[in-house]
């Protein structure tokens, strides 16, 4: 019935959500931000006094998120919670938000992976250089093979993540 809410697909493993969870956490950023932040502080007991906090406040977030789910068992996730307790047009504007900053944060860890493995492999100069007037300066856009190995990388992983899309029928 249209009115009446789906029960969850329990299609989730406990592997697939240690996956999601590994990914979007340790992502790349474990390889990029030691080093800024070692920058930062200058000192070893510093800096791994910041990443204890650190990870003690994604713990604090992690045990946030499990409560809030074992309060407001529906699918969605963020949304779900936002439009259960703000309402719907937060949970709108957070979805909306969500879609462009995940663009981004997905194009920005497929230059981090060009950069490390340029370190490896050389990619050559940029093929073309475009001018871009701005208010203080001129910026150039690079087109080469950096920029064409970004964007393979993430067209490979949209395939990949279409792959392991399914329909609640296919799950049953």
């Amino acid at each position: 019935m249209p009115g009446q809410e789906q029960p969850l697909d329990r299609g989730l493993t406990r592997w697939h959500a240690l996956a999601v969870v590994v990914g979007s956490i340790v992502g790349t950023g474990i390889y990029i931000r030691p080093a800024s932040i070692a920058q930062l502080v200058g000192s070893p007991t510093v800096v791994l006094a910041v990443w204890i906090c650190a990870g003690l406040l994604s713990l604090a977030g992690a045990l946030t998120y499990a409560q809030l789910a074992a309060r407001i068992p529906r699918s969605g996730g963020e949304y779900a919670f936002l439009r259960t307790t703000l309402g719907e047009l937060p949970a709108f504007l957070f979805g909306w938000m969500r879609l462009t900053v995940s663009v981004g944060t997905c194009a920005a860890m497929a230059v981090a992976v060009t950069v490390f493995l340029s370190d490896l492999v050389p990619l050559g100069q940029p093929w073309i250089q475009v001018p871009i007037p701005g208010f203080h300066a001129t910026v150039l856009i690079d087109l080469g093979s950096r920029q064409l190995l970004a964007v393979l990388i993430i067209m490979s992983l949209a395939v990949l993540n279409l792959r392991g899309v399914g329909t609640p029928a296919d799950s049953k």
